[in-house]
């Protein structure tokens, strides 16, 4: 609480205050925690011309330094500041320009958390504004930033409006200043919105500078050393850095990371500048470190002139580096004059996969690279050999390991220099719009005559991006899926200029022929059949042009053009002179774009229309094998490649075994013969309309038949009209398809005994009947799902079977019993994938990387109006080798077997069971997804057999389909496959999207990603039976719920699982539904059960009762088969699928070794590797798909927790945790990462089984220390704010219930960077009523949780177990629209005040979004507390409380109640309700008929045994207090009320109530029942009880509408944020939404309460009729009593709407200094509450009185002295409060005398006291004028006159009406100019000049130049129009000025001076000719400057370079950056 000076006038601009505070300390001052309390602050003063602040010394300032808050013309110098908390000197809105800040020193400015987020990152000097003036200044040891330049949309604060851009004010001089030792930047330009870069514009002050075009800026000399960055720019346009200094630093010495403007002068760059690495600075200060980047250019193209590098030659160091932007390569920066001194460490070019193509720089005179107009770009296949080479060894740096300090990057990546004419373009190909998905996440390989190139996917970048050279066709390929052609995208290429020639080809390569293509936006796909097969050139086409050819090779070639030449538009100019016109100086690089939107359709019908059958007739039964069958078709039998349609009268037997056949068509039957072993080879069976028989299913066929289907990714596709895609390599069935094997029998067993690696025989549970030579699969048992082996048979005996091969790895065959009874096994899958009838997928070279092999479709297509819909029945059919991987998607799945739209029979109106089924068959080697079902309902998949598959093994989107019995193993993941960022997560068995499945008996084993991927049987349709037995074992997830995409259900059920180790989780839920687990048992897993519930979302204030409940389950933390080495997530043993980096991103982090697990393991002495449960998380909205499973939040990137949610474990058992191995040990239950809060557990009846007590429970702490990006200064809530309820002890092992809460004041008073302790607690807690402080001691001496004696410290646990005491979850929350704006934490919450009292400290949720890489700020206004029955709690918020408070009790019933008391600091009306039923307060007065209150006694306070929502609020003490009881919430509004005190003389006997009351209403016009008494004081007593002979002296009345009978949620305005740029999401509108709540409706309106509703706007018009009637003298009249006085309190207005903007990075314009929550809740809010605290007591006026008289007045001006007004009582003084500024009293003024008449603005408001005529002016010059001043409304009081004064004549001036720069000698010319009205800016009237004759004089300066003419002339009376003629100039001349003076014969003068001109020589007689010269000049700009101005471009043109813009205030010459000045200059050096 340091001293300070405020410097504030009343009004700014007006010259009523100056300061000079000069060579004065300041020691300790400024006010912590209290804004505007800094050591000096000039507070809304404006214009402060003459004030200064010079030579002072402030040191050791609590809060801030210097504070120039809207002000102007302030000169700062010479002070010397040290030691100061928070931004030192303070520019503060953003509208403070025109101050000059020079010669001041600064250090050791230091991060404060006792005020604003921008103090927490401070720099010297915060500048919101650019244009003033820095000079000299000096920095040093700063924590953060010597300069920070932090533009902004609009200005903060109370300066804030919409038509004032600071961002885009003109920078003002920046010269000579210095920086050092500071611990981040020198200068740093950034802005938390990316879309409010510093961007200068030409605009002017007037329109706030939102005006004008773009400009530039300039940073001038400017000298760092031993910082982290000298000068940074993250958000800045065209900003030119020149004649700067940088060195020795840690990282950089100049990182841009924004520009945009043109190469060259004008554009963005750095000029004239010196970087060294490491220097004689370095050594003497003992620093051995040298700087790693001398200089970062932007993605966006700039230039770099002479800049000198020095003394880079340290590893890993380099000069010069490039990075790609978000999404886009580096545009070309432009260099020259460079020059490298002990230097060879030169560009650094970053090293990884995807650094490719990254940088490029254009060398212009060879000084980087060696070659004069050459191009430096990281190398690439693609390049053009001829024209670019590798660059020589020399120019980058090797290779280096990762780089820390720069964001652990690796650089070395080779370079090639490519000749200057080399043309590139940047491209970029968008994720939104990329089908199909499979495309999503591939490489992308680009392919020229050069070369090939891969462009990889990223998760940031997003899609693809890179260079591609014109002069050549560049391929476009996407890995893997290169085969797919119906492809659409939207591709992005810079560099397609308007002029010039600009010329691009890309192209395609397709598998497939195309047949319909489009190119441009909005374009339908147009035919290719009549497409040039020409590839464009630039002479014959224009942007989007194409062409298409079949190439040899068996491709289609789609070549496209990109070219600035357009349909409409005119052919582009001629371009730059320049080698290379991309990169020539004045050309901007980031104009010239070109988008294209590319949609290729194939539809099949290229490969020709399918053959049709021919006319029907009787049925004819034929043999394929006989040729006379086939004669009597008119047919010859077919051949190899023959196309066969067997018709639909035909039955066709196959007999034989046909040749290879192209198609087969079967519209009648074709049966396959079972007499002998057969097979048919095609590339496409088409059961188009008949039927395939090979036996039936109750007589399956007997011989081995093979069905195979040949084909590659070149083999002609077919598509069904007005059907499916087929494909190639396709059995379609559109008709009837039978396929029935042989039954063999048990298809399926397990493991009987563990065998190990080498076995050759094993044991199995079953007998079974397999032969020699059949394949089998044993499952994986292990974590890892490759060991899942596929073997041969070679004989069989009862259970014993003999393979080929010996086993590769151990399998388990063990069984596991625990104490209670409960049995599990453990034990390896073996099954049979062998059978007679097969279909096959052709193998061919290749086919496992193409992955290409066969498909079933059964599906339907339309012909006439009718639906032909297939059918497919299987069993006992061996699938090998099928699935075509790159088409997962439901409308084209190319499974195995996929069932696509055939639910429904049209044509009989109503669904039918679908004939369709697959039972036990083997799907042996799959290549995609093995079963789908889509739109297909009723079908049974039973007992089948799936080895390998990828992505989905099983998966269901029908109605009631059966899925029962089936294996299903070694499920891969394409993004292992491919090692791509791919984010699906999929399941051996998916059915998330279906309803009515059955789903019991299966088993998944070894799948990449989830056994089971669920969403669960709704609670109220489904028969939980229907889901059952099933197993899961060896995957990452067990069990996966998830309804993402899908329906809410309010409650879904699981029953009957078994989850075995399974690498991550047993059980893993991320859901939107309440879920029931009923008799699973989970065993071995990393973690037993972990959820995150979603929705509804916090911030729009919505909750629904959600809950996870587990009952009858068992959870095993490791059987007697663990081995301690199968657990090692940093070695080998890591699972094949975790090496998928998305998953290796998103694995369980329980185990992970990160900071968190090894505090753990410090604290445990041992890590912990399995855990049974984790506390659940309900989280707001769905997390990130790449953020790790159990991490909801990750900086920006989740969402707020929910308002509701628990999880109830009944009868779970926990067996096997502890100290199984000696370096690991397990744990019940330990909390998950989300460190906002943690939802409570639920026990009853739980037991253990050999666990021990330490190893039930781990409760992490808070491992770092608060950050402003999160929790901000004090640690996060997760781990200290959560709860574990035992309801009967059978958790915690007691005979009573209790609880377990962790140790919420960790570090309380402790270690001061987790900002916890006593300071902390908000001051108004610790006061009494009168002001004085209460020591801690006496009322909170226990800090945390609150607890009570039988609560004790269990170190193992981290945590406390409770008895007798029962804990709950309270929660608080705001419901005012600005909830995510205003900073209310921390938030005290104080148990039992008094020598009991626990104190406990509450942060709020964290920040969740993202502004330009850094978060917005906004923190939702939510406090989850823990609380404790039966107890008192008081509650006081850190900053005003929110209007509209709600309450939640969690887990409790209505008879439990908490007593709070939230301490309110204005007294208003606070209305309850509990649910939404109105509560009166306990002092309500039922017997007065409406609604009154008694006054506030104890008696008042609520008992525990009153209701929810018993409430009273005590004035005595400004608390409410409240019982909470729930189920329903309690809600608390603040109506806001009107105070009347009226000052009386009244004998009581006189005074009647109710007349009063009526009296009021009548006056206001409002309904009597809003008005209310609440105090009569009598002769000095207070309250209401009546003495006869009492003189009431004071009466206080409220008015306000009665509360309303019921809560209208309508009421709650949630604003939306929109979400961070995630991956292809789209922002909403904001949204005003109701919560979802469990509460009743009353439908009467209680006594007391009513509908009347009084608005705040209404309630300041009631303001504003007392103070007038009041003021005017009529209150006593209106009120029928003597009222002496009358004293108002403002109302409570509304929270303010936020203005929200559309996207994350407009949101940042939202802060106020930096941090919107912040500069809201402590700035605004405070400002605003010490205004509604202020009493206006009014007066009676009783005259006016001039302050300012009018003075300085000229004829027509405004007058420069004005005229203010002000009112004054009868004592006569002033009167600073006249009615009310919503109806303000209004002064007219009046011409008394004078000539001439009054114009302009005659009457003005009254506001703060005053009325200002500001534009008052008179029309006519004259003496003794006199104004009359009087009230004309809403009273009329005695006018007053004022002064005499003179008005004088009209303003005139003389102006050269057309001038000439440039005059020929001895020629004849004339001058012309005009006298001009200066107050209407045209020349003057005759009426004006009327009766003034005027002598002019003309004469030549200097006065030796030769002119003769009419030099002398007279101007009639009336006439404006002076001019000289017949002059002639007889000698040549520069720099000459005509001067002209005119005298009246009035007395008045005028005179101007020309703008300078020159005489040249003009021949008489001469010979013609044109001439051509050049002319150069360097050297200094003001010699040159007049030329330069008044250069006529007749006569040519100029070039300026370096030239300083018109606008700047520094000085006109660039000040030269001399190297004598240099560390490093030569000895010989001289300036």
């Amino acid at each position: 609480m340091g001293a300070v000076i405020i410097i504030s006038p009343k009004h700014k601009d007006m010259g009523l205050v100056e300061a000079r505070i000069s060579y004065t300390e300041f020691n300790y001052v400024g006010q912590a925690f209290r804004v505007g309390r800094y050591p000096i602050h000039f507070h809304l003063a404006g214009d402060v011309t003459g004030s200064y602040v010079r030579g002072n010394a402030i040191h050791w300032s609590n809060n801030r330094a210097i504070t120039l808050h809207d002000i102007s013309h302030l000169l700062v110098e010479k002070n010397v500041l040290f030691n100061i908390k928070g931004l030192s000197i303070f520019l503060e809105d953003g509208v403070e320009i025109h101050n000059t800040l020079q010669y001041n020193l600064i250090i050791f400015t230091r991060m404060s958390t006792s005020l604003l987020n921008p103090d927490l990152t401070p720099g010297s000097f915060w500048i919101v504004n650019p244009l003033n003036t820095f000079r000299h200044n000096a920095c040093a040891g700063g924590t953060h930033s010597c300069f920070w330049l932090r533009p902004n949309f609009r200005p903060d604060g109370p300066s804030y409006t919409r038509t004032y851009c600071p961002n885009k004010a003109p920078f003002g001089e920046f010269y000579n200043n210095t920086a050092h030792s500071m611990g981040q930047y020198g200068m740093w330009i950034f802005s938390i919105n990316f879309k409010a870069p510093a961007d200068p514009h030409s605009g002017d002050v007037a329109n706030g500078f939102c005006n004008g075009d773009r400009i530039q800026g300039v940073i001038g000399s400017f000298t760092t050393w031993n910082c982290k960055r000298g000068l940074e720019i993250i958000h800045g346009k065209n900003i030119r850095m020149e004649n700067q200094t940088h060195m020795d630093h840690t990282h950089f010495g100049f990182d841009i990371v924004m520009s945009d403007g043109p190469y060259g002068a004008d554009g963005p760059g750095i000029y004239n500048s010196i970087l060294v690495a490491h220097s004689n600075v370095s050594v003497e200060m003992g620093n051995n470190h040298a700087m790693l980047v001398g200089l970062k250019t932007p993605q966006t193209g700039y230039t770099l002139d002479k800049i000198h590098f020095y003394n880079f030659d340290t590893y890993p160091g380099f000069a010069l580096l490039q990075e790609p932007g978000y999404g886009h390569p580096a545009q070309a920066s432009r260099t020259s004059q460079l020059k490298f001194v002990n230097s060879p460490r030169k560009l650094g070019t970053q090293l990884g996969k995807d650094d490719e193509q990254c940088a490029w720089f254009y060398d212009v005179d060879g000084t980087l690279t060696g070659t004069p107009n050459s191009q430096l770009l990281t190398a690439s296949e693609i390049y053009p050999k001829d024209k670019c080479q590798l660059a020589p060894d020399g120019i980058t740096v090797e290779k280096t390991e990762k780089v820390d300090a720069l964001d652990k990057a690796k650089f070395g990546y080779p370079t090639m220099i490519c000749s200057g004419d080399v043309k590139f373009h940047r491209f970029r190909i968008f994720p939104w719009g990329l089908q199909p998905d499979s495309l999503l996440y591939n490489n992308l390989t680009v392919t020229n005559e050069h070369g090939s190139s891969t462009r990889f996917w990223g998760i940031t970048r997003k899609a693809w991006f890179g260079y591609l050279p014109e002069g050549t066709v560049n391929w476009l390929s996407v890995d893997t899926v290169e085969h797919i052609t119906n492809i659409t995208y939207e591709i992005w290429f810079d560099n397609i200029k308007d002029s010039g020639e600009s010329f691009l080809l890309v192209g395609h390569k397709f598998q497939q022929r195309p047949d319909k293509i489009s190119l441009i936006k909005g374009q339908e796909p147009q035919e290719v059949s009549n497409v040039s097969s020409e590839i464009p050139t630039y002479e014959n086409c224009i942007n989007g042009d194409f062409s298409i050819k079949d190439s040899s090779d068996g491709f289609t070639e789609f070549v496209f053009a990109v070219s600035n030449k357009e349909e409409g538009k005119d052919a582009p100019g001629a371009g730059p002179e320049d080698p290379n016109p991309y990169t020539a100086n004045g050309v901007n690089p980031n104009e010239g774009n070109r988008t294209m939107f590319l949609k290729v359709v194939q539809l099949g019908e290229n490969n020709g229309p399918l053959p049709t059958s021919g006319p029907t007739g009787p049925i004819q039964s034929l043999r394929w094998s006989s040729q006379d069958d086939w004669e009597s078709l008119g047919l010859e039998m077919p051949i190899e490649n023959s196309t066969v349609v067997i018709d639909s009268n035909i039955h066709m037997i196959l007999d034989i075994s046909p040749p290879p056949l192209q198609q087969i068509i079967i519209d009648g039957v074709l049966e396959v013969l079972d007499e002998k072993d057969l097979s048919l080879t095609a590339e496409l069976v088409l059961v188009r309309k008949g039927q395939f028989k090979v036996g039936e299913s109750d007589n399956p066929h007997q011989h081995v038949f093979s069905l195979i289907l040949t084909g590659n990714h070149f083999s002609q596709e077919y598509v069904i009209p007005n059907g499916p895609v087929v494909g190639a390599k396709a059995l379609g069935v559109f008709g009837s398809l039978d396929m029935h094997g042989v039954n063999p029998g048990i298809v399926r067993t397990k493991l009987a005994l563990s065998v190990f690696s080498g076995a050759t025989s094993f044991q199995v549970s079953d007998p079974v009947t397999w032969k020699q030579g059949d394949e089998i699969l044993m499952s994986t048992t292990s974590y890892e799902m490759l060991e899942t082996e596929k073997c041969v048979i070679l004989s069989v005996s009862g259970k014993t079977i003999t393979v080929a091969d010996a086993l590769q790895f151990d399998h388990l065959g063990a069984s596991d019993s625990l104490s209670d009874g409960t049995h599990y096994e453990m034990r390896a899958d073996v099954a049979l994938l062998t059978r007679n009838v097969k279909i096959i997928g052709q193998h061919y070279p290749g086919i496992e990387e193409d992955k290409f092999g066969a498909r079933v479709l059964i599906s339907k297509f339309k012909e006439n109006e009718r639906e032909q819909i297939g059918s497919g029945r299987f069993s006992n059919v061996e699938f090998r080798m099928c699935g075509q991987e790159g088409h997962p998607a439901s409308y084209d799945p190319r499974y195995s077997i996929a069932f696509l739209n055939i639910g429904y029979r049209p044509e009989s109106g109503v669904e039918q069971e679908s004939s369709s089924f697959v039972k036990k068959c083997g799907f042996n080697w799959n290549m995609n997804s093995v079963i789908g079902m889509f739109g297909s309902n009723n079908i049974e998949i039973e007992d089948n057999v799936i080895l390998r598959f990828i992505n989905d093994g099983i998966i269901d989107e029908g109605i009631a389909n059966r899925i029962v019995g089936n294996l299903v193993t070694m499920g891969e993941a394409v993004a292992r496959i491919k090692m791509t960022k791919g984010l699906e997560f999929y399941g051996g068995i998916t059915n998330v999207r279906a309803e009515g499945s059955i789903l019991t008996n299966n088993i998944v084993a070894g799948c990449a990603q989830a056994g089971y991927k669920l969403s669960g049987i709704p609670s109220d349709v489904g028969d939980t039976s229907a889901w059952a037995d099933n197993e899961a074992h060896s995957n990452l997830h067990g069990l996966h719920i998830t309804n993402k995409g899908w329906y809410q259900r309010q409650k879904v059920e699981f029953n009957g699982f078994y989850s075995w180790r399974n690498y991550d989780y047993g059980i893993y839920v991320i859901h939107t539904d309440s879920i029931s687990i009923t008799n699973c048992i989970l065993v071995e897993n990393g973690i037993g059960f972990l959820s995150q519930t979603i929705g509804p979302a916090a911030e729009k204030h919505k909750y629904e009762e959600k809950s996870i409940t587990i009952n009858n389950t068992a959870i095993v933390g490791v059987s007697s088969e663990f081995s301690c080495s199968s657990i090692d997530d940093a070695g080998s043993n890591i699972p094949d699928s975790l090496k998928a980096p998305i998953e290796w991103r998103r694995r369980w982090t329980g185990r992970v070794a990160n900071i968190p697990n090894r505090i753990a393991e410090k604290t445990l002495g041992k890590r912990i590797h399995h855990v049974g449960l984790s506390w659940p998380m309900f989280m707001s909205a769905w997390p990130p798909a790449w953020q790790a499973w159990d991490t909801p939040i990750v900086d920006a990137g989740g969402s707020y927790s929910a308002l509701r949610g628990q999880l109830n474990l009944n009868n779970i058992t926990f067996a096997n945790f502890g100290n199984v191995c000696s370096n690991m040990v397990g744990k019940v239950v330990r909390p998950t990462s989300n460190n906002d809060f943690q939802f409570p557990i639920i026990t009853s009846d739980i037991k253990f089984v050999n666990t021990s007590q330490p190893d039930k429970v781990f409760i992490d702490r808070e491992t770092f220390s608060p950050h402003p990006k999160d929790c901000v200064d004090f640690d996060c809530d997760g781990y200290k704010k959560l709860l574990l309820i035992d309801t009967d002890g059978s958790f915690l092992e007691t005979e009573q219930p209790g609880t377990i809460i962790p140790d919420s004041a960790y570090e309380w008073d402790g270690d001061p960077s987790r900002g916890l302790g006593y300071y902390r607690v908000p001051e108004p807690m610790i006061l009494t009523n009168d002001g004085h402080r209460i020591p801690y001691e006496e009322i909170m001496p226990g800090t945390g949780i609150i607890r009570n004696e039988n609560c004790t410290w269990d170190d193992t646990w981290v945590a406390y177990r409770c008895h007798n005491i029962d804990h709950r979850v309270m929660i608080l929350e705001s419901l005012d629209r600005d909830s995510q704006f205003r900073r209310l934490s921390p938030v005290a919450l104080l148990a039992n005040p008094g020598p009991s009292g626990y104190i406990d400290l509450i942060n709020g949720p964290q920040d969740h979004t993202c502004c330009a890489g850094y978060t917005c700020s906004f923190r939702l206004s939510t406090f989850y507390s823990i609380v404790a029955l039966h107890n008192d709690f008081a509650i006081t918020l850190s900053s005003t409380p929110p209007q509209n408070i709600r309450l939640h009790i969690l887990q409790n019933d209505k008879d439990s109640p908490v007593r709070i008391k939230i301490w309110f600091p204005k007294q208003q009306r606070y209305d309850v309700y509990s649910g939404d039923r109105f509560v009166f307060p306990n002092n309500y007065d039922f017997t007065s008929g409406k609604y009154n209150l008694v006054p506030p006694e104890d008696i008042h306070i609520p008992k525990y045994e009153e209701i929810n929502g018993a409430n009273f609020f005590d004035a005595r003490s400004s608390h409410l207090h409240i019982v909470l009881k729930g189920p329903e919430v309690v809600t608390i509004k603040t109506q806001p009320v009107v105070i009347l005190k009226l000052g009386l003389a009244v004998p009581e006997e006189n005074f009647f109530e109710e007349n009063v009351i009526a009296n009021i209403a009548g006056l206001l016009g409002i309904d009597p029942q809003t008005i209310r008494i609440t105090n009569i004081v009598r002769e000095g007593t207070t309250g209401k009880k009546k003495r006869s002979t009492a003189i009431i002296t004071n009466i206080e009345f409220e008015i306000a509408p009665p509360p309303s009978s019921t809560f209208d949620d309508s009421d709650i305005i949630s604003v939306t944020i929109p979400a961070s740029e995630e991956e292809f999401t789209t922002t909403a509108d904001p949204l005003i939404e109701q919560p979802t709540t469990a509460t009743s409706t009353i439908s009467t309106t209680a006594a007391g309460t009513s509908n009347i509703s009084l608005s705040y706007e209404a309630l300041k018009h009631i303001q504003s009729v007392m103070a007038n009637t009041f003021q005017a003298g009529n209150i006593s009249t209106a009120l029928g009593m003597d009222v002496k006085g009358l004293v108002l309190e403002e109302p409570v207005p509304p929270p303010n709407v936020p203005e929200l903007l559309t996207d994350s990075e407009s949101r940042g314009a939202l802060s106020e200094d930096g941090s919107t929550y912040g500069e809201r809740s402590v700035q605004n809010d405070s400002a605003l509450l010490q205004q509604l605290l202020i009493q206006r007591e009014l007066v009676v006026p009783a005259g006016l009185k001039i302050v300012d008289e009018p003075f300085l007045a000229e004829e027509m001006m405004p007058m420069q002295i004005f005229p203010r007004i002000y009112l004054v009582d009868e004592d006569n003084h002033f009167i600073e409060t006249v009615g009310d500024d919503s109806d303000p009293w209004l002064v007219t003024v009046s011409l008394v005398m004078g000539p001439g008449t009054l114009l302009g603005n005659t009457t003005s408001p009254i506001l703060n006291g005053f009325a200002s005529f500001a534009d008052l002016k008179l029309d006519t010059a004259g003496q003794d004028y006199q104004l009359r001043f009087e009230v004309s409304y809403p009273v009329t009081l005695p006018a007053i006159t004022s002064f005499f004064f003179d008005v004088d004549p009209r303003p005139l001036s003389l102006k050269f009406t057309n001038e000439s720069i440039l005059i020929p000698s001895n020629q004849t010319f004339n001058i012309p100019l005009a006298i001009w009205d200066v107050p209407l800016n045209q020349p003057a009237h005759s009426s004006v000049l009327l009766n003034t004759k005027w002598d002019c004089q003309l004469q030549v300066d200097p006065l030796n130049a030769s002119l003769t003419g009419t030099k002398d002339i007279s101007i009639a009376p009336g006439s404006w129009m002076v001019e000289f003629t017949n002059l002639q100039m007889a000698n040549t001349g520069l720099n000459l000025k005509f001067k002209v003076s005119c005298s009246s014969n009035q007395g008045h003068f005028l005179d101007t001076t020309s703008n300078d001109f020159s005489v040249f020589p003009y021949p008489d007689t001469a010979m013609l000719r044109q001439t051509e010269i050049t002319l150069t000049y360097k050297g200094p700009y003001k010699l040159v400057q007049k030329l330069i101005n008044t250069f006529n471009p007749e006569f040519g043109t100029i070039i300026c370079k370096g030239c300083p813009n018109s606008f700047k205030t520094r000085s006109d010459e660039r000040k030269d950056h001399c190297y004598c000045t240099s560390p490093l200059a030569d000895d010989d050096c001289t300036c």
